[in-house]
């Protein structure tokens, strides 16, 4: 059996695999084998006054040329973060760049040379909190 809680009590019909959340606390999940062996997540903390109004989606973000024959430039304005970090991904997932950059002036462009083969690359733009992605075509 599974049994969720929030602040050492029990969530009353909350016995799913998910837990579906919009308060504050600290949760955590138990899990009752068949033979009475019970197993106890770590305690996880949502505190949201912690969270940001700024969002990544309100960032101007983009990659120029693309298509690209693999050297291509990055532009980012609106950024409310100190930094932000660039991933390139092939469609399998793998990274194929990744980078850490520094923020000035709310804004970052930055040359970036990819040493991949043609294909399909999937560029995320994250601070931490969200993320958000483009395609790029290298020929």
């Amino acid at each position: 059996t599974i049994q969720w809680y929030q602040d050492g009590n029990p969530i009353t019909g909350e016995n799913g695999q998910l837990l579906q959340n919009d308060n504050e606390g600290d949760f955590w999940v138990e899990l009752t084998s068949y033979d009475g062996c019970v197993y106890m997540s770590a305690v996880i903390t949502v505190d949201f006054t912690s969270l940001q109004e700024f969002e990544l989606s309100d960032v101007e973000f983009n990659l120029y040329p693309n298509p690209t024959s693999g050297e291509f430039n990055l532009s980012l304005n609106g950024v409310e973060d100190d930094q932000v970090s660039v991933q390139v991904l092939d469609l399998s997932g793998r990274v194929v760049f990744s980078e850490l950059y520094h923020i000035t002036n709310q804004q970052l462009e930055e040359k970036i040379v990819l040493y991949s083969l043609p294909g399909i690359y999937i560029v995320n733009i994250g601070n931490g909190k969200q993320t958000v992605q483009k395609k790029l075509l290298v020929k």
